[in-house]
């Protein structure tokens, strides 16, 4: 048997898949997440990826797949059990979408752009309620990140954190997205750490 990959033994940990433990990867058939598998349970050896491995274990009618005739009915049991878990691990795992506060900007209206009194109110426009709707909303948007995230409310006082808003509130820039995982832990913070190591170099060559 061909040594694993990295990414194969992670697969093989992946605790979505756990039927992966019940075959031995002989060797990948691309990049495509298909492989040489021979089962551990029958011996019997086929090309392809993990659909397949559950559907010939857990006995699935599907084209080209016959059932494990290994398998004894208390043993299909305790398959479909830890497949059933992994797909209740999965559905748990994903995001999923939970509405905003209702945005009410009646109040807002009458004390942030009308004024508290009444001689000096003046008759709101449609942009100005827009434009409290878009800022009411934002809040929230902003508050749920804290909230999902488990954020320090202290992140709330940080300059850089109160300055990325106020730019992106200036400099409105069309279509643009924040930076993602990958980008913020590689090329952002190298480009940070190369920027303050020439900033003290002065002082090291002091």
């Amino acid at each position: 048997m061909s040594a694993s990959s990295p990414s194969q033994a992670k697969e093989q940990d992946d605790d979505t898949k756990p039927l992966w433990t019940y075959v031995t990867k002989i060797k990948s058939g691309g990049g495509d997440g298909n492989y040489e598998i021979k089962y551990n349970i029958c011996d019997v050896t086929f090309n392809g990826s993990y659909t397949r491995v559950g559907a010939h274990l857990l006995k699935i009618i599907r084209k080209g797949v016959r059932g494990c005739q290994k398998i004894t009915n208390a043993k299909l049991i305790d398959l479909k059990k830890i497949d059933n878990e992994a797909t209740l691990r999965v559905e748990k795992s994903k995001t999923k979408f939970v509405s905003l506060p209702l945005v009410s900007t009646q109040h807002q209206m009458d004390t942030t752009i009308l004024g508290d009194d009444p001689k000096k109110r003046k008759t709101s426009t449609v942009e100005s309620v827009f434009n409290l709707q878009a800022r009411e909303t934002l809040d929230h948007e902003i508050a749920r990140m804290f909230y999902s995230s488990r954020l320090l409310f202290h992140l709330a006082r940080n300059s850089h954190y109160r300055k990325a808003f106020a730019y992106a509130a200036n400099n409105y820039i069309d279509g643009y997205q924040p930076p993602g995982y990958n980008k913020l832990r590689t090329t952002l913070l190298q480009n940070e750490r190369r920027h303050v190591e020439n900033l003290l170099q002065p002082i090291k060559n002091a």
